[in-house]
């Protein structure tokens, strides 16, 4: 049971099982009372979800959104070791340059 109101300035109307199925003037979504229990539907039609089925859809939400953050974590980290490896490799390159250099040898020739 409970209370309902069509609009701010309307009494309250008490809303028992023999009032249902009982469509919210407000929010245009209805309420059906069956063996099992009740069910809310929304304006389409539509039936609204059961808690734990949002909760298991928030939850598998959440993992999919840390996976996708550890991905690019460690995209990232591949990223930054390949450049510390070119960085690497071009500072070998101009010491072995420098050594062709003090040895006589222009590198830009070979």
């Amino acid at each position: 049971m409970g209370f309902s109101t069509g609009y701010p300035e309307d009494s309250l109307v008490l809303i028992t099982p023999l009032q249902l199925p009982w469509t919210s003037p407000l929010l245009n979504i209805r309420f059906e009372l069956f063996d099992d229990g009740l069910a809310v539907y929304h304006p389409n039609g539509e039936l609204f979800k059961e808690p734990g089925d949002l909760f298991d859809e928030r939850d598998r939400a959440q993992q999919e959104r840390h996976e996708a953050q550890q991905e690019r974590h460690e995209a990232q980290q591949e990223r930054d070791r390949a450049q510390q490896e070119r960085h690497e490799a071009q500072q070998e390159r101009d010491r072995a340059f420098a050594k062709l250099r003090e040895m006589g040898i222009d590198p830009e020739t070979l």
